[in-house]
């Protein structure tokens, strides 16, 4: 409204997303994401899928809707060449540019790309650490506690309750490996024990958790 009322609406680019899902930790202030599993700071899509709106003038059209999977990191090049700024030279960007996709047009350098999230830590929300490869509607979470991984077919779990590793090995073992090298290309840090990690203290907090 603003926007348009200083008659600056028509010369706008508005972006719109979040950084994470919905908190889902089961206090007073959480949230639900169902049908999407788990929340901010969880490896699951209830945590790393969120709403992802951007309008430009003579460009995008009202109501229109992409399902091509993007990322944030798709922002900083989609905003250069909206703007008609190239990419320095001397910088190396990780995203692609979604201008294709906002004109309504399929990209297949978009589309055909795997995506990668690395959360090497624990999360005040839960979180475990852990890495994740999506790779078209098929997902692979390793997590770095127990080496455990787990895979997931969005396009039929979207919710991400069976995890399809038996039925699925040879899927899970390249998956796994094109994310271990891509965690080696971009030297990617990892969690190391906690040499004051206490399990007395840890079982009390929990049970604290638990009963108070």
């Amino acid at each position: 409204d603003t926007l348009e009322r200083l008659n600056l609406a028509e010369n706008t680019i508005v972006c719109f997303t979040s950084d994470n899902g919905g908190v889902s930790s089961g206090d007073a202030f959480a949230t639900s994401n169902l049908p999407l599993r788990g929340g901010k700071g969880r490896q699951w899509e209830g945590g790393i899928r969120e709403p992802f709106y951007i309008k430009v003038p003579g460009t995008t059209q009202a109501g229109s809707v992409c399902d091509v999977p993007v990322s944030g990191i798709d922002f900083y090049p989609t905003l250069l060449e909206l703007v008609g700024v190239p990419v320095p030279e001397e910088q190396i960007v990780d995203g692609i540019s979604l201008v294709s996709l906002l004109q309504g047009q399929s990209d297949q350098r978009i589309a055909e790309r795997d995506l990668f999230w690395h959360y090497p830590h624990y999360g005040n929300q839960g979180g475990e650490p852990s890495s994740i490869i999506r790779n078209g509607y098929w997902k692979l979470i390793h997590y770095f506690e127990d080496a455990r991984d787990e895979l997931y077919n969005l396009a039929s779990d979207p919710g991400e309750q069976t995890d399809g590793i038996a039925n699925h090995p040879e899927k899970a073992k390249a998956l796994r490996a094109r994310l271990d090298l891509w965690l080696a290309e971009v030297d990617a840090k990892f969690p190391v024990p906690d040499p004051e990690y206490d399990t007395e203290k840890e079982q009390s907090r929990l049970q604290m958790l638990e009963n108070e």
